[in-house]
This record gives structure tokens, C-alpha cells and sequence, in this order.
């Protein structure tokens, strides 16, 4: 069990991120249209307790199994041929939602084959309060990443007016080395203490590749730090 400082440490840090999603152009058409993320369902269970789960805009997700279903919006490369950026819609995610405890959503996710970073947003509220409001945020890394478009693992796409088929996949989650620098810079923190984000995600997939098939990254890292900041509202309610 975190502490109330280590909690409210981790809430600042993840607030103060700064790196921003890259820029994406050159849009692509996709055959793939869905990216099924498979959560740890235990960890989910362990650290939303009590908390009800909805969906946000187009998404799915199985309760039974733990996996989101997110619409796929577009594959885009900045330059011809150059590394692909998958992004999920906008507006769709997850809602996490407890009787008088801060409502989390986890949305508009991404992920960036030059670097293997998954990226999303974060929204915290208490009632009318914005408690947390993080866009397009770096917050886990995959070490197992491939993909069927481009060599090494979608790193040189050329575009394409032709609908192509999609095949990606990402594991073994880390935590983003923005994140990590930012907490030993600024903060003075050793950041393995927050490897438990990484631990929600299990897998991202959105086709298929030639190797292992993998699920995607969306929702959980960032569920990660939905709870950082509830239990941070949670602990401060109690103490008043």
C-alpha cells in the first residue's frame, strides 16, 4: 500500500509530464479498424474496488474478460517513408465511477512505432472539480513491439492511398523514460515505486503480425494513474 506522500508525489509528477504526443500527418488509409487492449483484470479488481465500469465514445469493453475494444482513427506517418503513429478515437475510452469518490476517464489513445510509447489522456473529476486533466501524455513503453507494415516494426511506412491491413502488436510494458527522468529530476524519486502502472496493461493488438499476437496499450497505464489522483481526493476528503 502506497503511502499518502508517495501518492500525492505520483500526482504531481504524472501532472507535470511534458511530452506531448508527436505530430502526425501523411493519414493512411487502414483495414484494421478495431485494436482490442487486454488489462490485467486482477490488478483492475485490487485497485477499483467498489467502482463501476462504463464505456466513452465508441469503445467496448468485456468485464467477463478484461478487453477494450477501441476503434481504430487512423495510421499516419510524418515523413515518406517514415515511423507510424496508430491513433485510437479521441473521444473513446473507459469511465471508472464510484458513489461519492472522483470519476476517472481514460481516453484518446496512441502509439508510436519509432519509440514503442503508448500516449493517452486523463481526465479526473470530484462533482463540478477537475482534479486531473492530462492530453496526450507518454506514459508506458513497450519492450515487445511489431507490426506488418514497414521495416523494423513500422518504423519506415511508406504512405499509401490503398487500404492496407494493419498488423501490430506491444508487451512487456515499462514505464516511459519521460516519465522516469522527470521524477528523478525534478522530484528526486526513485520510479520503480510506480512500476505498478506498467503492470496493468498486459497487451495491445490490432490485427495481426508475424510474430506473437499481442493486445494494445490504451486504457490502463493511464487507469494507473486514475487511481493515483482518487486516492489522492479519497485520503484528502477523509483527513478534512
Amino acid at each position: 500500500m502506497m503511502s499518502f506522500k508517495q501518492f500525492s508525489a505520483s500526482l504531481v509528477a504524472v501532472a507535470a509530464v511534458a511530452a506531448a504526443a508527436p505530430a502526425m500527418a501523411a493519414v493512411q488509409p487502414i483495414i484494421a479498424t478495431t485494436a482490442n487492449v487486454m488489462v490485467d483484470a486482477a490488478t483492475v479488481s485490487a485497485n477499483l474496488s467498489g467502482y463501476s465500469i462504463s464505456t466513452l465514445g465508441a469503445a467496448t469493453y468485456n468485464a467477463a474478460t478484461g478487453l477494450l475494444t477501441d476503434p481504430v482513427a487512423s495510421v499516419s506517418t510524418s515523413t515518406n517513408p517514415g515511423p507510424m503513429t496508430v491513433a485510437l478515437d479521441a473521444a473513446s475510452g473507459l469511465k471508472f465511477t464510484k458513489t461519492f469518490n472522483p470519476t476517472i476517464q481514460l481516453y484518446g489513445f496512441s502509439m508510436d512505432a519509432a519509440t514503442g510509447e503508448l500516449y493517452g489522456s486523463l481526465k479526473i473529476t470530484s462533482g463540478i472539480l477537475t482534479v486531473l486533466d492530462i492530453q496526450n501524455q507518454s506514459v508506458l513503453k513497450a519492450t515487445s513491439f511489431a507490426s506488418s507494415l514497414g521495416t523494423s516494426a513500422g518504423t519506415s511506412v511508406p504512405t499509401s492511398t490503398t487500404a492496407r491491413a494493419l498488423g501490430l502488436s506491444a508487451s512487456n510494458f515499462v514505464l516511459s523514460q519521460s516519465f522516469i527522468d522527470l521524477m528523478a529530476n525534478t522530484y528526486n524519486m526513485d520510479a520503480t515505486q510506480f512500476g505498478y502502472l506498467a503492470g496493468i496493461v498486459k497487451s495491445v493488438n490490432i490485427g495481426t503480425v508475424a510474430t506473437t499476437n499481442v493486445p494494445e496499450p490504451s486504457t490502463y497505464a493511464l487507469m494507473g494513474l486514475g487511481l493515483v489522483g482518487m486516492a489522492l481526493v479519497s485520503r484528502r476528503k477523509q483527513q478534512a
